[in-house]
């Protein structure tokens, strides 16, 4: 019989483990910790925008237009006198879904390409790789710059043009690690037992390169960021009314009489998320690198 107790035990180990992880990790690396719990807020606050937010962020009363920051308007208000406080609030929400979304598509198509080119060689990955090679030539604010105007403005097209980006980049560190893990002794015994090809992908090479994947994936968040934030600058990424940090920087830049307010507070909260993420992204890096560690976290 198992003993009363013992599964909620077995339950706990998990959790005890990562808060132990997590512990650790803030006293080896505290600017990463500080910077991940600016992260996690930020990420929150996307959430519960609609909550939390003082104003209707698409509602415009022209009798307050481009006023600067008051009591009733902390941030001011924009050239139709939309509420700046809101619309940085929901922007929040916008920029990181967009972000989360695309460099999750990219990232993880870029992963299993290239844990399938590792594996697979040959002229699987002679053609890859020179994909590969084809797709970082281009700069990625111009890549996404031309799939967003080809594609035509919206939401998903913004996502798509940004994981686009982040698909070589993925593939090419991803498809190194993998290579690596291909030739360890455990992966020689596991094929010469007669395992399948997919489950030595599955259950051998991938678990290998879920560390470089996560840190792919938080360092990759500041730059989707400020790729969306240039695309909606320039008049490519999300289309009005939708508040995004990069609309309101390009509406800020088409006024005639420029307010300081309209540019300095978007672009504060663009600075302070990728800040937050690549630092974020930097820890990791080191927790999940014993090279660059010296010993395991």
């Amino acid at each position: 019989m198992v003993p009363a107790g013992s599964k909620t035990s077995v339950a706990r180990k998990p959790l005890e483990g990562g808060l132990k992880w997590l512990r650790t990790f803030a006293r080896r690396y505290p600017l990463s910790a500080y910077w991940g719990i600016v992260a996690v807020l930020t990420i929150l606050l996307g959430i519960l925008a609609p909550w939390v937010s003082p104003d209707d962020p698409l509602r415009p009363n022209v009798l307050v237009r481009a006023q600067e920051p008051s009591w009733k308007h902390l941030l001011g208000t924009d050239f139709i006198g939309r509420d700046m406080l809101s619309r940085i609030i929901h922007g929040t929400t916008w920029s990181l879904f967009v972000a989360v979304t695309s460099v999750l598509l990219g990232t993880t198509f870029g992963a299993v390409w290239a844990v399938a080119s590792a594996f697979f060689g040959g002229t699987f990955d002679l053609v890859g790789e020179r994909v590969v090679e084809v797709l970082l030539s281009f700069p990625p604010i111009l890549l996404a710059l031309l799939l967003a105007s080809g594609l035509g403005a919206s939401t998903w097209t913004v996502i798509l043009s940004i994981a686009a980006t982040r698909v070589a980049y993925g593939t090419r560190i991803i498809r190194s690690q993998a290579l690596a893990v291909k030739e360890l002794p455990y992966v020689e015994a596991a094929r010469s037992l007669g395992a399948s090809s997919w489950r030595i992908i599955f259950f051998h090479l991938a678990p290998q390169c879920v560390g470089i994947y996560l840190i792919l994936v938080t360092t990759s968040l500041g730059i989707a960021i400020v790729l969306e934030a240039t695309l909606g600058f320039l008049g490519a990424g999300i289309p009005p009314p939708t508040p995004t940090w990069g609309n309101m920087l390009g509406d800020a830049a088409s006024m005639l009489i420029p307010k300081w307010h309209l540019v300095v507070f978007p672009g504060a909260a663009i600075v302070i998320t990728v800040l937050a993420f690549n630092q974020l992204g930097d820890g990791l890096r080191d927790a999940f690198d014993p090279k660059l560690r010296g010993t395991n976290i």
